[in-house]
């Protein structure tokens, strides 16, 4: 986008060039987001993120900022949000703390606008790759959940209520 120049400037002054790509559009995303080792969403406002499903279909693990729709109803669509606790969270509770979350949501939900939080989040799934495999292999599981099929049958369900209460 417009801030692509600034922030491979950035990249360069943080000495982060030769971790850090900027590839463009890329189509299809398939085998990019396989090599990740792990997908942020950053947004505050999203509608129906695809693109965190896609990172998930995957086995990417997944991490996104919690907004009131799209990736609290993808990931905590089984999963209470009490279950992930962040650092920060726990540091204004007892003091610091080495774990980031003791649950196990495929991927992890964090407060709008908690940049600590969202660094917390990446920080684990970098020190922990037994956390970043198995949110993974459990995000596959959820993201299946939101197949053509399912949702086809979730619409259905949600018409026929209508017509139901139209009686």
């Amino acid at each position: 986008g417009p801030d692509r120049g600034a922030l491979k400037e950035l990249s360069v002054q943080l000495g982060l060039q030769d971790c850090v790509e900027f590839p463009g559009w890329v189509r299809p995303v398939w085998d990019e987001l396989a090599a990740a080792t792990m997908f942020v969403l950053p947004s505050r406002y999203e509608g129906f993120p695809s693109a965190l499903l896609e990172a998930m279909v995957v086995g990417v693990p997944s991490i996104a900022v919690d907004c009131e729709s799209g990736p609290r109803a993808i990931l905590a669509e089984r999963h209470s949000k009490a279950s992930f606790t962040t650092e920060s969270e726990r540091r204004q509770e007892r003091g610091p703390s080495t774990a980031l979350t003791q649950g196990q949501l495929p991927g992890g939900l964090l407060v709008p606008n908690d940049i600590a939080s969202m660094s917390d989040a990446m920080r684990l799934f970098m020190a922990d790759p037994q956390t970043r495999e198995r949110t993974g292999r459990q995000g596959i599981g959820v993201a299946e959940g939101f197949g053509w099929q399912e949702l086809v049958d979730r619409y259905e369900a949600v018409l026929m209520q209508v017509v139901e209460n139209l009686n």
